[in-house]
Protein backbone atom coordinates (compact mmCIF):
# COMPACT_ATOMS: atom_id res chain seq x y z
CA UNK A 1 0.00 0.00 0.00
CA UNK A 2 2.73 2.32 1.04
CA UNK A 3 4.67 1.70 -2.65
CA UNK A 4 1.46 2.43 -4.35
CA UNK A 5 0.93 5.72 -2.73
CA UNK A 6 4.23 6.97 -2.82
CA UNK A 7 4.29 5.75 -6.51
CA UNK A 8 0.71 7.69 -7.88
CA UNK A 9 2.04 11.04 -5.59
CA UNK A 10 5.66 10.76 -7.16
CA UNK A 11 3.36 10.62 -10.72
CA UNK A 12 1.29 13.38 -9.58
CA UNK A 13 3.90 16.01 -8.92
CA UNK A 14 6.37 14.77 -12.00
CA UNK A 15 3.74 14.12 -14.80
CA UNK A 16 1.36 16.04 -14.23
CA UNK A 17 2.60 20.08 -13.55
CA UNK A 18 5.04 19.78 -10.72
CA UNK A 19 4.42 20.86 -7.17
CA UNK A 20 2.55 23.35 -6.63
CA UNK A 21 3.44 26.86 -4.77
CA UNK A 22 4.02 26.43 -1.79
CA UNK A 23 1.74 29.35 -0.86
CA UNK A 24 -1.16 26.73 -1.76
CA UNK A 25 0.30 23.76 -0.87
CA UNK A 26 2.94 23.55 1.78
CA UNK A 27 2.47 19.96 1.86
CA UNK A 28 4.90 19.84 -0.88
CA UNK A 29 2.66 18.87 -3.42
CA UNK A 30 0.62 18.65 -6.42
CA UNK A 31 -2.32 21.02 -7.17
CA UNK A 32 -5.73 20.53 -6.18
CA UNK A 33 -7.08 20.10 -9.91
CA UNK A 34 -4.20 17.36 -10.28
CA UNK A 35 -5.23 15.52 -6.69
CA UNK A 36 -9.06 16.14 -7.93
CA UNK A 37 -8.23 14.43 -11.24
CA UNK A 38 -6.68 11.81 -9.78
CA UNK A 39 -9.73 10.33 -7.36
CA UNK A 40 -9.62 12.92 -4.20
CA UNK A 41 -12.46 12.79 -1.99
CA UNK A 42 -14.64 15.20 -3.82
CA UNK A 43 -18.13 15.64 -2.04
CA UNK A 44 -20.03 17.28 -4.78
CA UNK A 45 -18.58 14.81 -7.58
CA UNK A 46 -20.11 11.81 -5.17
CA UNK A 47 -23.38 13.01 -4.37
CA UNK A 48 -24.24 14.97 -7.54
CA UNK A 49 -22.08 12.76 -10.49
CA UNK A 50 -22.37 9.27 -8.63
CA UNK A 51 -18.51 9.08 -8.26
CA UNK A 52 -18.63 6.58 -5.28
CA UNK A 53 -14.91 5.23 -6.17
CA UNK A 54 -13.95 8.28 -4.55
CA UNK A 55 -14.69 6.93 -1.21
CA UNK A 56 -11.46 4.51 -1.70
CA UNK A 57 -9.16 6.24 -4.28
CA UNK A 58 -8.89 8.76 -1.93
CA UNK A 59 -7.22 6.40 0.21
CA UNK A 60 -4.34 6.11 -2.38
CA UNK A 61 -3.51 9.65 -2.55
CA UNK A 62 -1.57 12.45 -0.56
CA UNK A 63 -1.76 15.76 -0.66
CA UNK A 64 2.56 16.07 -1.07
CA UNK A 65 5.99 14.34 0.58
CA UNK A 66 5.01 15.94 4.02
CA UNK A 67 1.77 14.18 4.06
CA UNK A 68 2.78 11.11 2.71
CA UNK A 69 5.49 10.67 5.30
CA UNK A 70 3.71 11.57 8.28
CA UNK A 71 0.92 8.96 6.93
CA UNK A 72 3.89 6.20 5.62
CA UNK A 73 5.63 5.71 9.01
CA UNK A 74 2.43 5.37 11.27
CA UNK A 75 1.19 2.71 8.31
CA UNK A 76 4.18 1.01 8.28
CA UNK A 77 4.72 0.57 11.94
CA UNK A 78 1.18 -0.07 13.06
CA UNK A 79 0.42 -1.44 9.70
CA UNK A 80 2.99 -4.28 9.65
CA UNK A 81 2.50 -5.45 13.17
CA UNK A 82 -1.09 -6.00 13.20
CA UNK A 83 -1.00 -7.73 9.68
CA UNK A 84 0.87 -10.27 11.60
CA UNK A 85 -0.77 -10.53 13.66
CA UNK A 86 -4.23 -10.54 11.74
CA UNK A 87 -3.33 -11.98 8.04
CA UNK A 88 -3.56 -10.26 4.86
CA UNK A 89 -7.32 -10.53 4.43
CA UNK A 90 -8.29 -9.38 8.16
CA UNK A 91 -6.00 -6.18 7.69
CA UNK A 92 -7.25 -5.78 4.22
CA UNK A 93 -10.90 -5.66 5.29
CA UNK A 94 -10.36 -3.21 7.97
CA UNK A 95 -8.18 -0.99 6.40
CA UNK A 96 -10.49 -0.59 3.71
CA UNK A 97 -13.79 -0.72 4.89
CA UNK A 98 -12.64 2.09 7.57
CA UNK A 99 -10.87 4.17 4.41
CA UNK A 100 -14.17 4.26 2.43
CA UNK A 101 -16.52 4.84 6.08
CA UNK A 102 -14.17 7.61 6.89
CA UNK A 103 -14.14 9.07 3.55
CA UNK A 104 -18.00 9.11 3.30
CA UNK A 105 -17.86 10.52 6.94
CA UNK A 106 -15.90 13.58 5.71
CA UNK A 107 -18.18 13.99 2.88
CA UNK A 108 -21.23 14.53 5.45
CA UNK A 109 -18.92 16.67 7.85
CA UNK A 110 -17.11 18.49 5.39
CA UNK A 111 -18.65 18.16 2.27
CA UNK A 112 -16.95 21.92 0.89
CA UNK A 113 -13.10 20.25 1.05
CA UNK A 114 -11.15 18.54 -1.20
CA UNK A 115 -8.95 15.68 0.46
CA UNK A 116 -7.01 13.13 0.14
CA UNK A 117 -4.71 10.88 2.27
CA UNK A 118 -4.77 7.47 3.81
CA UNK A 119 -5.24 8.46 7.72
CA UNK A 120 -9.08 7.38 7.72
CA UNK A 121 -8.25 3.88 7.07
CA UNK A 122 -4.89 3.95 9.33
CA UNK A 123 -7.04 5.23 12.26
CA UNK A 124 -9.13 2.24 11.43
CA UNK A 125 -6.61 -0.01 11.84
CA UNK A 126 -5.97 1.64 14.80
CA UNK A 127 -9.03 1.42 16.44
CA UNK A 128 -9.34 -2.27 15.48
CA UNK A 129 -5.98 -2.46 17.40
CA UNK A 130 -6.85 -0.99 20.12
CA UNK A 131 -9.84 -3.28 20.25
CA UNK A 132 -7.83 -6.07 19.61
CA UNK A 133 -5.10 -5.27 22.68
CA UNK A 134 -7.50 -5.46 25.25
CA UNK A 135 -9.36 -8.26 23.96
CA UNK A 136 -5.90 -10.36 24.39
CA UNK A 137 -4.37 -8.46 27.19
CA UNK A 138 -4.39 -11.59 29.47
CA UNK A 139 -3.57 -13.95 26.79
CA UNK A 140 0.05 -13.44 26.17
CA UNK A 141 2.71 -15.58 27.39
CA UNK A 142 5.06 -14.11 30.07
CA UNK A 143 7.80 -13.94 28.25
CA UNK A 144 6.04 -11.89 25.57
CA UNK A 145 4.84 -9.38 27.89
CA UNK A 146 7.41 -6.63 27.32
CA UNK A 147 6.54 -6.26 23.87
CA UNK A 148 2.71 -6.44 23.99
CA UNK A 149 3.46 -3.39 26.49
CA UNK A 150 5.66 -1.82 24.29
CA UNK A 151 3.13 -1.84 21.34
CA UNK A 152 0.49 -0.54 23.69
CA UNK A 153 2.45 2.51 24.48
CA UNK A 154 3.03 2.81 20.35
CA UNK A 155 -0.83 2.28 20.09
CA UNK A 156 -1.30 5.20 22.72
CA UNK A 157 1.03 7.51 21.25
CA UNK A 158 -0.26 7.33 18.02
CA UNK A 159 -4.01 7.52 19.17
CA UNK A 160 -2.84 10.55 21.00
CA UNK A 161 -0.91 12.23 18.21
CA UNK A 162 -4.15 11.63 15.65
CA UNK A 163 -6.42 13.09 18.12
CA UNK A 164 -4.03 16.44 18.35
CA UNK A 165 -3.33 16.35 14.63
CA UNK A 166 -6.97 16.29 13.81
CA UNK A 167 -8.13 19.61 15.62
CA UNK A 168 -5.30 21.34 13.06
CA UNK A 169 -6.57 23.70 10.74
CA UNK A 170 -7.53 22.06 7.25
CA UNK A 171 -6.82 18.42 8.85
CA UNK A 172 -9.52 16.28 8.15
CA UNK A 173 -10.58 15.13 11.51
CA UNK A 174 -14.32 13.86 9.85
CA UNK A 175 -12.25 11.17 8.58
CA UNK A 176 -10.21 10.37 11.49
CA UNK A 177 -13.10 9.96 13.68
CA UNK A 178 -14.77 7.75 11.62
CA UNK A 179 -11.65 5.64 10.19
CA UNK A 180 -11.44 5.16 13.88
CA UNK A 181 -14.92 3.97 15.46
CA UNK A 182 -16.16 2.02 11.65
CA UNK A 183 -12.20 0.20 12.97
CA UNK A 184 -12.93 -0.65 16.72
CA UNK A 185 -17.22 -1.59 15.14
CA UNK A 186 -15.39 -3.79 12.97
CA UNK A 187 -13.06 -5.06 15.63
CA UNK A 188 -15.76 -6.05 17.90
CA UNK A 189 -17.32 -8.21 15.41
CA UNK A 190 -13.91 -10.00 14.01
CA UNK A 191 -12.22 -10.28 17.05
CA UNK A 192 -15.25 -11.54 19.29
CA UNK A 193 -13.84 -15.09 18.92
CA UNK A 194 -10.66 -14.52 20.67
CA UNK A 195 -12.59 -13.83 23.74
CA UNK A 196 -11.63 -16.90 25.09
CA UNK A 197 -12.99 -16.97 28.42
CA UNK A 198 -16.83 -16.22 27.00
CA UNK A 199 -19.29 -18.56 26.24
CA UNK A 200 -19.95 -18.98 22.31
CA UNK A 201 -23.40 -17.22 22.67
CA UNK A 202 -21.79 -13.90 24.10
CA UNK A 203 -18.98 -14.43 21.22
CA UNK A 204 -21.81 -14.81 18.31
CA UNK A 205 -23.61 -12.12 19.84
CA UNK A 206 -20.43 -9.93 19.58
CA UNK A 207 -20.22 -10.91 16.41
CA UNK A 208 -23.28 -9.93 15.27
CA UNK A 209 -23.63 -6.56 17.06
CA UNK A 210 -20.46 -5.62 15.46
CA UNK A 211 -21.42 -6.29 11.76
CA UNK A 212 -25.57 -5.27 12.44
CA UNK A 213 -23.54 -1.77 14.19
CA UNK A 214 -21.11 -1.32 11.49
CA UNK A 215 -23.83 -1.64 8.47
CA UNK A 216 -26.27 0.54 10.16
CA UNK A 217 -23.84 3.30 10.23
CA UNK A 218 -23.04 3.00 6.86
CA UNK A 219 -26.42 2.70 5.96
CA UNK A 220 -27.46 6.05 7.97
CA UNK A 221 -24.31 7.89 7.08
CA UNK A 222 -25.11 7.59 3.44
CA UNK A 223 -28.46 8.32 3.96
CA UNK A 224 -28.10 11.40 5.84
CA UNK A 225 -25.70 12.31 3.13
CA UNK A 226 -28.24 11.48 0.35
CA UNK A 227 -30.92 13.74 2.18
CA UNK A 228 -29.09 16.46 3.11
CA UNK A 229 -25.68 16.83 1.75
CA UNK A 230 -25.70 19.92 -0.27
CA UNK A 231 -21.89 20.54 -1.11
CA UNK A 232 -20.47 23.40 -3.09
CA UNK A 233 -21.20 22.74 -6.72
CA UNK A 234 -17.88 24.58 -7.72
CA UNK A 235 -16.10 21.71 -6.65
CA UNK A 236 -17.19 20.45 -9.99
CA UNK A 237 -15.36 22.56 -11.65
CA UNK A 238 -11.89 23.24 -10.26
CA UNK A 239 -9.71 25.03 -12.29
CA UNK A 240 -6.64 24.28 -13.63
CA UNK A 241 -3.34 25.99 -13.71
CA UNK A 242 -2.04 28.62 -15.15
CA UNK A 243 -5.78 29.95 -15.01
CA UNK A 244 -5.77 29.58 -11.31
Amino acid sequence: MTLIQFALLTYGIWSKGGLDSFRDNPLLGPHAHTLDMMGAKNAAKVLYRDEWWRLLSTLLLHGGLVHFSLNALIQLRMGLWLEVLWGHGVWSMIYFSSGAYSSLVSCVFLPDTLSVGASGAICGVIGAGLVFLLTTWNQTMPSDILERNANAFTLAFNIIGTACLSIVPNMDYAAHLGGFLSGMVLAMGIFANKMGERTRKVQWLLKVTGGVLWVGLVLATQAYFWKYGQPSRELLDICQPPDC
